[in-house]
């Protein structure tokens, strides 16, 4: 067995499997702060895939170099360099994620997600590509010396050894580390594995094998300590910060509210008013968005109300919506559909979900409404995470299979928690798609969430008509009366979305770059508040901090 040619194709392997394992944990890593959306990914995915051509350039020119002097350490030492860079990413990730986060929005304003994400990519992950992806053209140019009569087959052996790899590294921290081990981990994981290869290297080669050893020795190391996701570290307000098989997950407080978020750059995903938790139901205020949940009773023709009712949550998040609708209507039947399984746990561990609430159901929310034949009063769709809306539960033919799942007379609503008064692109659209299935849509706005309401049955009469009949229930009457208040029947003009056609995050991000527009004018009308300029930004930053 030629073994050199034998560790040209490890050498491959192990390269093509760090690369995929980086660009998925960036992916994580970059969520928390830019996302998920296609757009992050197309930045990532491009990133990657430059730094990897110009890798593939440089690789070729530096084996014929190599080549010349009769050795193939270069490569090695290349390595090694980018197992460093990749121990040092979990360490130094967040800060320059987060400083290029203010970089961008100054210099970039509305463009931020795309402006910011790239910078990061280029800062954080570009060197360590670029050293990686000169591995499988300088290895192919030595397998082939190593087996002159079989230079074809040499050649085919380190890519296919590299795309083994590649699968691999695609699959073990989608499913294993990043799961098990966690975002930070997962880094330190496959920078060991090339820090050992490089190890092995020096020690069959008999010199200069420390600097592998050393480096194995502090990735272990770092392993071995206890770690916990700390990315919004500037907050003091966090009472959990975990990660999950699909999202990054935290749980901050104020004195008035418990908020569960899936980012720290923007939106929040749920809130429940603290005195519930404790167990106080007086007090609670209607300006918020899960009292225009709870507002889609109004709809009802058999409504009366202390009436029971059954409702389906698509997205139960931290478990809000069960959770008031018990309160307000005790004896109603929940079922709650989550995809995130550590989502549904955090709900009963923080926000106070039982089985009493709801019952949880781990899955997809569209595939649920497929298989499932029960028809219910109410279904809430509260699946659309800021600027990551699945596509799929926003199109006419989901909607379709939500309307054969109500009963006579129910009604779907929408919560839409990214929305600015000067953009509704994603609120036209999603109305234009509704309208397309039921015969009227009702909008309700509250704080930066718009709430769509798509009835079977009866309009603004009626639901007026149950506002006066909710008197006797003094918690829905003031959800029910402040819904009413701000309710109107709209008309979309924006496409409508479909299965083959449904440009969601495009739309989303319309949205999210008018909202950022709007918060950097703040931002600087405060920095010049503080007397402008460095001083003014320094100013800024120090009491956000706080």
């Amino acid at each position: 067995m030629n073994r050199k040619l034998l560790f040209y194709r490890i050498s491959a392997f192990i390269s093509g499997m760090s690369v995929m394992a980086v660009e998925l944990a960036a992916s994580r890593l970059l969520a928390p702060y830019f996302s998920s959306s296609i757009l992050v990914w197309s930045v990532i995915i491009g990133t990657i895939m430059a730094s990897m051509s110009l890798g593939n350039y440089c690789g070729g020119w530096l084996a014929d170099r190599a080549a010349g002097k009769g050795t193939d350490a270069p490569i090695y030492t290349r390595i090694l360099i980018a197992g460093v860079w990749i121990a040092c990413i979990p360490l130094a990730g967040k800060y320059v994620i987060a400083a290029v986060s203010g970089i961008a929005i100054v210099i970039a304003g509305s463009q931020l997600l795309v402006v910011g994400s790239l910078l990061a990519c280029l800062i954080i992950f570009a060197a360590p590509m670029v050293l990686l992806g000169m591995v499988s053209p300088f290895l192919v140019r030595f397998a082939i010396d190593a087996d002159e009569q079989n230079p074809g087959r040499a050649t085919g052996s380190i890519y296919a050894w590299g795309t083994v790899g590649s699968i691999i590294g695609t699959f073990l921290p989608s499913f294993v580390t990043i799961p098990l081990l966690g975002v930070s981990r997962t880094f330190l994981l496959f920078a060991l594995l090339l820090a050992l290869l490089v190890l092995i290297y020096g020690s069959m080669k008999k010199t200069r094998w420390w600097p592998g050893a050393l480096v194995s020795a502090i990735c272990l190391a770092l392993l071995l300590v206890p770690q916990q996701p700390h990315y919004a570290f500037w907050k003091n307000n966090i009472v959990y910060e975990g990660e999950s098989v699909y999202n990054y997950l935290q749980v901050t407080q104020d004195d008035q509210y418990r908020y569960f978020s899936t980012n720290v750059m923007f939106g929040v995903q749920s809130m429940i008013p603290r005195e519930l938790l404790r167990g106080e139901n007086a007090g609670i205020g209607t300006d918020t968005y899960f009292h225009g949940l709870l507002g889609a009773c109004g709809f009802l023709p058999d409504f009366a109300a202390h009436k029971p009712i059954d409702a389906l949550v698509l997205g139960l998040g931290a478990g809000t919506y069960p959770i008031m609708l018990r309160y307000t209507l005790p004896g109603s039947t929940c079922v709650g559909v989550e995809i995130d399984p550590a989502i549904v746990k955090l709900a009963a561990d923080y926000f106070g979900l039982t089985a009493q609430d709801c019952v949880a159901v781990v899955g997809d929310g569209r595939t649920y409404v497929q298989r499932d034949n029960k028809k219910y009063d109410v279904i809430v769709i509260d699946a659309y995470q800021d600027i990551s809306i699945p596509f799929y539960m926003a199109t006419t033919e989901f909607f379709g299979l939500c309307k054969d799942r109500l009963k006579p007379g129910g009604v779907l609503v929408c919560n839409i928690n990214m929305n600015t008064r000067e953009n509704g692109a994603v609120v036209n659209a999603l109305t234009a798609t509704l309208q397309s299935r039921f015969s009227a849509v009702y909008a309700y706005n509250v704080g930066t969430n718009t709430l769509l309401y798509a009835p079977t049955g009866g309009g603004l009469e009626l639901f007026t008509q149950n506002v006066a009949q909710s008197a006797a229930n003094r918690p829905l009457y003031q959800m029910l009366r402040a819904t009413g208040n701000g309710l109107t029947q709209i008309s979309g003009d924006g496409p409508v979305l479909t299965d083959n056609r449904a440009p969601t995050e495009i739309l989303a991000a319309s949205v999210l770059q008018n909202m950022i527009s709007e918060q950097d004018a703040a931002v600087k009308s405060q920095v010049d508040a503080y007397g402008g300029g460095l001083s003014g930004w320094r100013q800024y930053l120090t009491e956000l901090m706080k």
